[in-house]
């Protein structure tokens, strides 16, 4: 869905342990595990998959988020966030426009939030779904 053949895509690989925070561009698609923060600009287009058997513990914010995979942390997508039926995530979820599968786990708030201007200034929405 946010994948287009002129980005460039980033690999962890199943078997692969990354340990501290990740700046990203583009796309990122995740099949190892990450201990720390996943960050990529608000202003752009990026987009990060945690594809099943993908591990991140650490806070994500991201504009477009696709999880197949485990989180134990917040994500914050104002972009577009997918939950796949593999997802399962510990933590709260902020999203502009959110999609979910039957199957994916959830243990945390799910907070809709509003983009104000081209900007990305974000303002969350009081009421948790």
């Amino acid at each position: 869905m946010f994948f287009n053949s002129n980005n460039k895509t980033s690999l962890i690989s199943a078997g692969t342990k990354l340990s501290g925070s990740l700046t990203f561009n583009d796309h990122l698609e995740v099949e190892g595990e990450i201990h720390g923060n996943i960050e990529a600009d608000t202003a752009s287009q990026s987009s990060l998959r945690i594809a099943m058997g993908g591990h991140v513990v650490g806070d994500i914010h991201v504009p477009n988020v696709i999880v197949d995979g485990r989180v134990e942390g917040d994500i914050h997508a104002v972009g577009h966030l997918e939950l796949a039926a593999g997802a399962n995530v510990t933590g709260n979820l902020y999203y502009h426009s959110m999609e979910m599968v039957k199957g994916a786990v959830i243990a945390g708030n799910l907070v809709q939030i509003e983009v104000k201007d081209t900007a990305n200034v974000v303002a969350i929405n009081k009421s948790n779904t």
